[in-house]
């Protein structure tokens, strides 16, 4: 073997070399990383129930991991369709809490359908929710909105009379007992002191 063919055999060698050994410290570190970070995030889905049609949805959940944190994907559909789209949510300074907005649903939506997931750094996933079984949040009009809450307040306002009448139907029977323990407690047949009665009924808040 010439000098020359030698020398080149040696560059070759050692680049071969090189690039063997860097790409098993990439892999030991990518396996070693994985081994670290064995807990998978987890997930505290802030659920609401109703959005208002037309509006922007907002959708929230709080996010953890014992080392860190990648990625968290809200994937979101509007019923009828059969595939998902996704939207990275993110993360809100100095918090655990990731967000997500969406803009209007389409006025011939009735609901949206969605999961969250969530990965970290060992590539461990969580999920909140199924593609095959999703949660739901219902889309309803405003006028609908304002009507629950005015019937809500309504029947309040009803348990707040029969309970004032229960407590003013006691009152009038403990007034009427004291009237006959006074009318029965003298010896000589005749009426006896007026007691007063003083009953102090608070409010329900």
């Amino acid at each position: 073997m010439t000098a020359s063919n030698f020398r080149r055999f040696t560059t070759v060698f050692i680049s071969v070399f090189h690039l063997l050994t860097m790409t098993l410290f990439a892999f030991s570190n990518v396996a070693w990383a994985q081994d670290l970070d064995s807990e998978p995030p987890v997930i505290e889905l802030e659920v609401v129930n109703e959005g208002v049609r037309g509006e922007t949805q907002v959708f929230s959940a709080t996010v953890t991991d014992n080392v860190l944190v990648t990625s968290v994907i809200l994937n979101f559909r509007y019923d009828g369709e059969a595939g998902y789209s996704s939207a990275s949510m993110t993360l809100i300074p100095n918090t655990s809490i990731y967000t997500a907005s969406l803009d209007p649903a389409p006025v011939t939506a009735n609901a949206i359908e969605y999961y969250v997931e969530a990965r970290d750094g060992g590539d461990n996933r969580t999920l909140q929710g199924f593609s095959f079984d999703p949660l739901e949040r219902a889309m309803v009009s405003a006028d609908s909105v304002v009507a629950s809450a005015d019937t809500q307040g309504t029947s309040l306002s009803t348990n707040r009379k029969i309970i004032y009448g229960v407590l003013g139907l006691l009152v009038v029977g403990a007034l009427a007992a004291s009237s006959s323990s006074g009318s029965s407690g003298g010896g000589t047949g005749g009426q006896g002191p007026d007691v007063p009665t003083q009953i102090l009924v608070e409010p329900f808040q």
